[in-house]
């Protein structure tokens, strides 16, 4: 008769589980990557032209009405969204599986507001259009 004590999955059965799941989030992020730039590079001047009509209604609007605030916010946006795609371009989707995506994403979101936060001091849209 076996008195022992042990489990039948085994005394490292929790880590080979999260190992399991970082891996399936590593594919699972690998495959959304794929679809995504798939998408984009079958249709990047739809894209690009989106883009393009973004920025030029947030400038109509800042010369028409002086509100900063929506093209403050279009310029964050293609800061903080090009630099991810340049990461991701980089060291694959993977990164975002990884344990300290979450530091690395708040420091970018802190870099890229600076930085949108400077260009708008800097160029003079904060102050506004006075006509």
């Amino acid at each position: 008769m076996n008195s022992s004590t042990t489990s039948p999955l085994g005394v490292d059965f929790p880590q080979q589980l999260l190992d399991a799941f970082n891996e399936a989030t590593k594919q699972a992020c690998q495959i959304l990557w794929e679809a995504i730039k798939q998408a984009m590079m079958e249709h990047w001047l739809l894209l690009l032209a989106g883009l393009a009509f973004l920025l030029v209604i947030a400038v109509i609007k800042y010369c028409l009405t002086g509100l900063w605030g929506m093209l403050a916010s279009v310029v964050y946006n293609y800061l903080y969204f090009g630099t991810l795609f340049v990461v991701i371009s980089i060291f694959g989707p993977e990164i975002f599986a990884s344990d300290y995506c979450k530091i690395f994403l708040t420091i970018l979101y802190m870099v890229c507001f600076t930085l949108v936060g400077i260009f708008v001091n800097t160029t003079g849209i904060r102050k506004g259009w006075n006509g």
